[in-house]
């Protein structure tokens, strides 16, 4: 029985043990709790290792941030100039801003290992592991200026290149162009070689080229200029395929002689553009000590070459006399054009054309006219000269044979510029010729080494670089005096002679017709040419042939805007007369000639000047307005001096319906054409529509207070 009991009472203690696991009520809602408590203290501790390790990230990525900025954008200081090394970007402050020039420096060298540098408060130079090396200096001889110089030491490199950047700036010079843009940044030149060529040549050929005219100078509108050593064998980019918004220099002997490769260059700050430009100008380039014939300057120059084309005889030239005479108009010479010989390169008037030279230029002479002749560096291979000068033209590929060009004449020998002998013989040969025959004076055409031959061998190539060929001739040509007009400019700004532009197509348009003087001019002025030449009043026609073609003549109103455009510019040329149109242009052409002879002391002052203030004759708006953005891009208007703005009406009556819209920077101006009005522009200037008839021409002269 006491066994029995026993089992009983531990059945019933198992039974209560199990019973007291199962979940009541209350124990799960005590689980829940647990549970919850813990998934919080979970996450708790989950999140504060999260803030953790995101504070850990957010400081190590500002620590590399801070030091990747370090690197790119450490940069070394040279007063207002500033180079990061590793980078290769350049920063120039001035006129108030710290990017005012941007560049960036040594495509293909910066970036790789620094073996040398030295910074010191004069210079910065690095030497890379390649060899190649940079020095950055001020310069001593020039306190406005730094001084970059990169050679290629052993490296082995095959070119060397900077470029600066176009973005928010607008920049001036360079060279004359076919489609001539102001300012250059509206240009797109791919990288090429800068030599003067010729723009036309090129342009039947579908290539774009550096004209004739030209200097290894660009300046920019926040006041720094770029001028760049006539040694470096210089490629030049703007904004082409290779050089998007950008002013690329290059150093690449391709299309140069043999040399040292290097690329050195000054950077030249000033307060402003202006500024700028007059401590260039009278500091670095040569500006002329004296003027041209005076004459040229008053009186305008009558030319055959469009109106009679290579046709042009004895009877053409004395008709071409007897009309201007007959029709009152001044003219300070008379120019025979192409073409008076027999062959090009024998310096004679052919007698079946011109039976009597001689009797012609003494009537010409006896009459008030003064007389010029067309000459060229040619000789073609059917000419007496070609023989006998045979040893006095450039040489080709194998230096003891003449190498032969063509031309747009034929094919010949061409003028050894850098060769003594050669022009004291070419000069010898055209003073006999002017001599014989009582010539004033010649019109020099070509020099560009477009017309150099292929592998051609200069006697001398100053500083390795073809461009001394046509420096050469613009200084042969000087010595025959003031008189004389040339088409090519390098380094020769200091020559006291016209610089004639080349020959406008007889359109409205800006691509070498009527809108392409004004841009022209001004380019010519920023490069140091102030004596500019503009070609015949309205261009040259359509087509010239062999026969006399009057349906070539221009426009009538093309014509009539194309005299009044020009009759502010240092120089004025016809050749298609106003007597082919009706008494209205005739009428128009007198008054336009009178008028210039009025302001020419404008223009003789201004000329006068040059030497003394360091301006051109012709100036852009901003030379009074450098801060102004619409004198910046203006591309219609110019100032004579200190006295005139001209803003002539460029669009035919189709197009402006007979008003002008004209921009008057800041200041007192007084209306010199219809009502003598007195227009005040300030503060900012104005732009102004005027209603205006064939017969205006739209100008302005300054009103100063007293």
């Amino acid at each position: 029985m006491a066994v029995e009991k026993k089992q009983e009472e531990d059945v019933k203690y198992q039974n209560n043990k199990n019973q007291s696991k199962l979940p009541t009520k209350h124990n799960i809602n005590e689980l829940k709790n647990v549970s919850e408590l813990q998934r919080r203290a979970y996450m708790t501790a989950a999140l504060k290792v999260f803030v953790v390790f995101l504070g850990f990230v957010i400081i190590a990525l500002v620590i590399t941030s801070t030091v990747l900025l370090t690197i790119t954008e450490r940069f070394n200081n040279l007063g207002s100039l500033s180079f990061n090394e590793d980078t290769g970007k350049l920063l120039i402050k001035n006129a108030g801003k710290d990017n005012a020039l941007e560049g960036y420096l040594g495509k293909g060298i910066v970036g790789g290992k620094i073996y040398k540098r030295r910074i010191t408060s004069q210079e910065l130079f690095y030497e890379w592991e390649n060899n190649a090396n940079l020095t950055i200096e001020k310069d001593s001889k020039f306190e406005k200026c730094f001084k970059l110089k990169w050679f290629q030491g052993s490296s082995g490199l095959t070119s060397l290149q900077d470029s600066f950047s176009l973005n928010n700036v607008h920049i001036y010079g360079g060279s004359e162009l076919y489609v001539q843009l102001w300012p250059l940044e509206l240009a797109s030149i791919d990288t090429q070689p800068f030599l003067p060529q010729d723009t036309i040549l090129a342009y039947y050929s579908n290539k774009t080229v550096y004209g004739p005219a030209l200097e290894r100078l660009w300046m920019s509108s926040n006041g720094i200029g770029v001028i760049v050593d006539e040694s470096v064998p210089l490629h030049v980019g703007v904004n082409g395929i290779s050089s998007k918004s950008m002013l690329m220099l290059k150093s690449d002997l391709q299309g140069y002689g043999n040399g040292p490769l290097h690329l050195t260059y000054r950077i030249c700050t000033g307060l402003n553009i202006k500024e700028l430009y007059q401590y260039v100008m009278g500091s670095i380039l040569s500006l002329p000590k004296t003027i041209p014939d005076e004459r040229m300057i008053k009186e305008p120059i009558w030319s055959t070459w469009a109106m009679y084309g290579k046709a042009v005889n004895q009877k053409d030239v004395t008709d071409f006399a007897n009309q201007i005479k007959k029709f009152n108009l001044s003219c300070s010479q008379i120019e025979i054009d192409d073409m008076y010989s027999t062959a090009y390169g024998d310096f004679d008037f052919n007698t079946n054309k011109f039976p009597n030279a001689t009797k012609m230029i003494d009537s010409l002479h006896n009459s008030g006219f003064r007389v010029t002749v067309w000459m060229y560096p040619f000789a073609n291979t059917n000419s007496k000269a070609f023989l006998e000068a045979i040893d006095y033209w450039v040489r080709g590929p194998d230096e003891k044979v003449p190498g032969l060009v063509k031309w747009w004449n034929g094919i010949g020998g061409v003028l050894d510029t850098t060769s003594p002998k050669s022009t004291q013989l070419f000069s010898n040969r055209l003073k006999a010729f002017q001599s014989k025959y009582k010539i004033d004076s010649f019109k020099f055409d070509a020099g560009s080494v477009s017309y150099l031959p292929k592998g051609f061998n200069l006697y001398n190539m100053t500083n390795n670089n073809p461009s001394c060929y046509s420096s050469n001739y613009a200084c042969l040509a000087s010595d025959f005096g003031s008189l004389v007009e040339v088409r090519v400019g390098f380094r020769t700004q200091h020559l006291p002679i016209f610089v004639r532009m080349l020959d406008r197509s007889s359109t409205w348009n800006r691509e070498n017709g009527l809108k392409s003087v004004i841009p022209t001019t001004l380019t010519f002025g920023i490069l140091g040419y102030p004596f500019v030449l503009p070609d015949m009043v309205g261009g040259n026609g359509v087509e010239i042939s062999s026969s006399v073609n009057y349906t070539s003549k221009p426009d009538k109103e093309l014509y009539i805007r194309w005299m009044q455009m020009n009759t502010f510019l240092p120089a004025m040329q016809f050749s298609f007369v106003p007597w082919l149109y009706d008494n209205q242009t005739v009428a128009i052409a007198k008054s336009l000639i009178d008028l210039r002879m009025t302001i020419s002391k404008t223009l003789i002052q201004a000329a006068k000047n040059i030497s003394i203030f360091n301006a051109p004759i012709i100036r852009p708006l901003w030379w009074i307005s450098p801060h102004d953005e619409t004198c910046l891009t203006i591309d219609t208007e110019f100032l004579v001096g200190e006295q005139y703005l001209v803003a002539p009406v460029l669009d035919p009556y189709s197009v402006n319906k007979g008003t002008h819209s004209v921009y008057l920077p800041a200041g007192k101006w007084k209306k010199e054409f219809g009502t003598k009005d007195i227009i005040d522009s300030t503060p900012d200037g104005k732009w102004i529509k005027f209603k205006v008839t064939l017969e205006d021409l739209p100008y302005f002269s300054v009103v100063k207070d007293v």
